[in-house]
Parts: C-alpha cells; structure tokens; sequence
C-alpha cells in the first residue's frame, strides 16, 4: 500500500473522540488557494475526513473558485485525490 493510500486509510477511521469539532477559518485572498481548496472539496464529496476527525476547516474564497468547485461529482473528486 502506497504511503498516499496508508493516508487516506487512516482519515477515514480518524474521528474517534468526545464529538467537540475544531473550526479553523482559512482566508485566501492573499494567496494562491485553488488546488487546496480542490483537494478540500474533492475530500468533502468522498467523505474523507481530517486526520484528527475533529478539525474543519473553512476555506473562504472568490465567488469564481467557489463556483468551479461547487457541483464536483465524485469521479472528478477521485481524480484530484489522484493527483489528476
């Protein structure tokens, strides 16, 4: 098993804990937040939750990426997790 899919793996049986959820709000207009905010989004359409399976994270972003990313199916979500 590859070191990428070991990852995977372990985020989603991550999440055992008291139920609290860490939000962490991530502002990106000062840099650029496209393919993080893909990988964000490809892991919200998969399922796969953070390491921790306590901490989310809010990316906030331009109405142009938002929308880019807002209809993603699950075939386009795996292949960004695939590296496209």
């Amino acid at each position: 098993m590859s070191y990428t899919s070991r990852i995977k793996q372990a985020e989603k049986h991550a999440g055992k804990g008291d139920g609290t959820v860490h939000i962490e709000i991530e502002r990106c207009f000062d840099r650029d937040i496209e393919d993080e905010y893909a990988v964000h989004r490809a892991r919200q359409i998969l399922g796969i939750r953070s390491t921790d399976g306590r901490t989310e994270t809010i990316y906030v972003v331009g109405p142009e990426i938002d929308a880019k990313y807002q209809d993603m199916t699950s075939e386009q979500a795996k292949a960004i997790m695939n590296g496209k």
